[in-house]
């Protein structure tokens, strides 16, 4: 028995770090063209969804950037403007009205035609405790962070089924994998953006010659406005939101269909799975699970 577990964490191990080793291969023979594909990104008006935005423009991408805020937004597609010569146009769309989704979606399509990347980006975060918690809080953590993706991909799917290509792309959170104190709501609607990518790669996997791909991006803390006051703790560190966006990048460009930023986190969640939950209810105190959210600020919503 104990041949078996130290074999299993030898194979997990490897499974953690492959993707170290992956990165030492020439991106010109790892990586897909992307140049003249038209791209869509939620939540692109700052943050992650700002830097996701330019890495694309750079690796040659048209985009349909979509955020609620407008000013934001203007200032994102004049900062690629400034930089690349690609095919860029800016939707105001609040995801968590499904008509205004529809609606939106149905311009981007009618703009650009076939849509062969999609990113679900946005996302919000209260910081709250469960009972801190109010009804409309709750529900726009999963209208926006959740259930909007539901409304993109099934905006976007069907033309890539038609043409059996594209790429979905999901931008979730370490969040995603573990709760978090002060993240009940956050952290549910991860995990079901989760559980929907996981899903729905299957019943792509269960047609035949499938070539639509996904990809899950969980990232630990990375300094954005969303998580404003977020503190470093024994073993949760933040993250440079650039760092988090190449990685991501590369994972899209690698057709990779998950990653955890940084890898090494991926050890954690491996002793979740193993160890009893008591024994590791100790080593989320410890790596600072209790207190990673204790200063937090946030946006305002």
């Amino acid at each position: 028995m104990l041949t078996l577990i130290l074999t299993l964490i030898l194979v997990l191990l490897f499974v953690c770090f492959r993707y170290d080793i992956i990165k030492y291969i020439p991106k010109s023979l790892r990586y897909k063209s992307i140049i003249g594909e038209n791209v869509v990104i939620t939540g692109a008006g700052g943050g992650l969804g700002r830097l996701l935005a330019l890495q694309f423009a750079k690796y040659g991408a048209n985009l349909a950037l979509i955020d609620i805020n407008s000013s934001d937004l203007r200032d994102t597609k004049q900062l690629i403007e400034k930089q690349y010569k690609v095919n860029i146009k800016d939707y105001v769309c609040d995801l968590a009205d499904r008509q205004v989704v529809y609606k939106t979606s149905d311009k981007i399509n009618e703009d650009f035609g076939f849509i062969s990347i999609l990113v679900n980006n946005a996302g919000v975060l209260y910081g709250k405790t469960f009972l801190e918690l109010n009804d409309q809080n709750i529900i726009n953590t999963f209208n926006v962070n959740a259930i909007s993706n539901f409304w993109t991909i099934k905006s976007f799917l069907p033309n890539m089924l038609t043409k059996n290509r594209g790429h979905i792309v999901n931008i979730v959170s370490i969040s995603g994998l573990s709760g978090v104190v002060k993240q009940s709501d956050y952290c549910s609607s991860k995990f079901a953006v989760i559980g929907l990518t996981e899903s729905l790669r299957y019943e792509l996997l269960k047609r035949d010659n499938n070539q639509i791909k996904t990809t899950i991006v969980c990232p630990t803390f990375f300094d954005t406005p969303l998580v404003s006051g977020v503190r470093p703790t024994n073993q949760i560190t933040i993250l440079d939101p650039n760092c988090v966006a190449e990685q991501a990048m590369d994972a899209v460009l690698s057709n990779k269909e998950m990653i955890v930023v940084p890898n090494h986190l991926n050890l954690i969640f491996i002793l979740k799975a193993l160890l009893p939950i008591s024994v590791f209810d100790v080593i989320f105190r410890f790596i600072g699970g209790y207190d990673v959210m204790q200063h937090f600020k946030g946006r305002k919503y």
